[in-house]
């Protein structure tokens, strides 16, 4: 997957992405390697993203679990 201007609103990097869950990197490490959260890559490259679709999505899953 390809970042460029028009989708760079939709992705956050892993630090946006730990400050809004309030979580370490670590843990939000973590979470992505059990695929509790979905995470992408640039290819040839070692940047991670998450979508926020993918975020808020599994952030329902995980409140309708509890």
């Amino acid at each position: 997957m390809i970042l460029n201007n028009s989708n760079k609103d939709v992705f956050l990097t892993r630090l946006e992405t730990s400050e809004m869950l309030g979580i370490s990197l670590s843990t939000l490490d973590r979470k992505i390697k059990d695929g509790s959260i979905k995470a992408y890559t640039i290819p040839g490259g070692r940047r991670v993203f998450i979508r926020k679709d993918d975020l808020f999505n599994s952030l329902i899953c995980f409140n309708d679990a509890a």
